[in-house]
């Protein structure tokens, strides 16, 4: 896909947008990935800075999120393009996996499930038939966003490590 097209990528729910990550947001997505709380549950590496995450967020600017590998776009509240998190994407043929990431300030607010949904629906008109989703077994709000608004099916679960993670599915769209 072309640069342009890729840089205009933009996903608007009632009161979020999806969006590339920009160097405005770096401060709170640094912030976020530091938080002790909110990190507990994920296996992005600890040592991630702004020269990674600045690198990162450039590489993902020249790409489309539904092209294949991680790729994670800026939950911003639309009001005021203010970053909230993000959700992170990893398409491979008809098949893509989602994880999303919220500041503790945005949490329980109903932000994921919006911005998740909106995400759902422009995967199925990108081709992708399943979505899946691999859930750190400790972690139950998560387990509920994704089973009970989300229609996510368990799977199954894995050790990952020291960590249990549980495996879910459901239809795109």
């Amino acid at each position: 896909m072309a640069r342009d097209a890729v840089a205009a990528f933009r996903l608007e729910t009632p009161r979020l947008v999806l969006r590339h990550l920009t160097r405005r947001d770096l401060a709170a997505h640094l912030a976020t990935r530091a938080d002790p709380l909110t990190r507990r549950y994920q296996g992005f590496p600890r040592r991630y800075g702004a020269l990674e995450a600045l690198a990162f967020f450039a590489w993902m600017q020249a790409r489309d999120p539904a092209a294949g590998g991680w790729f994670n776009l800026c939950i911003a509240e639309r009001a005021e393009d203010r970053h909230a998190g993000d959700v992170a994407l990893n398409a491979s043929g008809s098949e893509a996996m989602l994880g999303v990431t919220l500041e503790r300030r945005a949490q329980g607010r109903g932000y994921a499930t919006e911005a998740l949904t909106a995400l759902l629906d422009w995967l199925k008109g990108r081709g992708i038939a399943v979505v899946r989703a691999e859930i750190d077994a400790r972690n139950q709000r998560s387990i509920a966003l994704f089973e009970q608004r989300l229609g996510f099916a368990f799977q199954d679960s894995y050790l990952d490590g020291a960590v249990m993670v549980n495996r879910y599915a459901r239809p795109a769209g």
